[in-house]
């Protein structure tokens, strides 16, 4: 199909992706090595690639902050790409290498802000309602992701247990499920850790609901 359109397109390279949220390695350079064979026919083909792809998808891990782990691994990931790709790409010197490494680079940089609206107790739960839910960071309600949750200023005495819900009325506007909090009470601030990958990005008007505002923080000034 492409030698008969090669008026109107022009097959430039390769790209990969095997998914999200990966720490081991040697799937990455599996990818990459199955890749650069169908890489090397096209080209005994007569096509001309100067473009290569190697995806990416290093993830973090939300329940921890363990930032110095995560900076070892894109090191370590560095390595393995300039190890594989010297070794099975002869032309590597006239290939524009394109690289997409994944959430452990954006993550840990955005952190979404709540207002405790309300603390509703019941029989069995009780919950800590905010001014931000699901249409903010739709992670929790898609695909039950978790991401920890921060009291910005922890109150004395002793913790508790919340359920940590949204303004929207919704069963499925729930942003954490049973987390150890010290003692909120209503105009108390929270953060959502970790949400400067699809956070604001997938964010929604839904319910007729403002997007949330956002502020660059460096050194603790706004900026």
């Amino acid at each position: 199909i492409l030698k008969k359109s090669e008026k109107t397109v022009k097959l430039r390279g390769l790209t990969l992706h095997i998914g999200s949220l990966l720490f081991d390695l040697d799937v990455f350079r599996e990818a990459i090595e199955k890749t650069l064979v169908v890489h090397r026919d096209l080209e005994k083909r007569g096509f001309t690639l100067d473009r290569f792809d190697v995806g990416g998808g290093l993830g973090i891990r939300y329940e921890t902050d363990d930032t110095k782990s995560e900076l070892e691994m894109i090191s370590q990931y560095g390595k393995m790409l300039n190890e594989t790709l010297t070794k099975h790409l002869p032309k590597l010197a006239q290939t524009e290498i394109l690289a997409e490494p994944g959430r452990m680079i954006v993550a840990r940089s955005g952190l979404l802000v709540g207002q405790v609206q309300y603390i509703k107790r019941a029989p069995a739960k009780t919950f800590a309602i905010l001014n931000t839910g699901m249409h903010h960071l739709l992670r929790p309600a898609l695909y039950q992701a978790k991401h920890r949750v921060l009291p910005l200023v922890k109150a004395k005495g002793a913790t508790q247990t919340y359920d940590v819900v949204g303004p929207i009325c919704e069963s499925s506007d729930v942003l954490a499920k049973n987390v150890e909090l010290s003692s909120l009470k209503a105009d108390d601030y929270v953060g959502l850790a970790d949400a400067g990958a699809y956070g604001f990005s997938m964010a929604s008007q839904y319910n007729s609901h403002d997007l949330p505002a956002e502020f660059i923080v460096q050194n603790g000034q706004i900026l």
